[in-house]
């Protein structure tokens, strides 16, 4: 949307999210100027408390299963991951203070690298030993998540390719 209009976008995110509303409320109307507002802070507030509350559980979990430890929900792990996380995305945050963009790019590369490797420790996980044989994965999933598979580490090629081209 922002391409098609001719802007350039801001390198500051407030700037950069104050031209996204503005592009929206002209599309719509000035009248949902303060409705799209919310709604942007409500995205991006659930999304960080679903990603720090979601990747802390499962890193506790993940530490608990490689030291051989019993499971615990109340275990600290929990705390200390979202300490973590919080302190490492407000550096990043920082650091990218003044080019949202740059942030911006990093985020989508990381997402891209890393989706591929994270679909295949799940599948890892659901045709290993840490989950009951009834509740494994049958025939027909492992060959639909091996499709999947090879559908994410191709584009992740085809997304590298494009990445490195573009900046040559």
């Amino acid at each position: 949307m922002m391409h098609a209009s001719g802007q350039v976008p801001a390198k500051n995110g407030a700037a950069f999210t104050a031209q996204l509303i503005g592009m929206y409320e002209t599309a719509v109307g000035s009248w949902s100027r303060p409705f799209l507002a919310l709604m942007a802070f409500a995205c991006i507030w659930g999304t960080t408390i679903t990603v720090l509350d979601g990747y802390a559980r499962v890193i506790g979990v993940c530490q608990q299963h490689i030291r051989s430890l019993p499971e615990d929900p109340a275990s600290s792990a929990f705390a200390v991951w979202v300490l973590i996380q919080a302190t490492l995305g407000l550096v990043l945050i920082l650091f990218f203070r003044s080019e949202m963009l740059v942030l911006l790019k990093f985020a989508m590369i990381s997402a891209f690298c890393t989706t591929p490797l994270l679909a295949w420790l799940n599948y890892r996980l659901m045709t290993g030993p840490f989950v009951p044989s009834a509740k494994r994965f049958g025939p027909l999933m492992r060959l639909w998540s091996l499709a999947g598979l090879v559908f994410l580490f191709g584009f992740l090629a085809l997304f590298l390719v494009w990445l490195f081209s573009a900046q040559s």
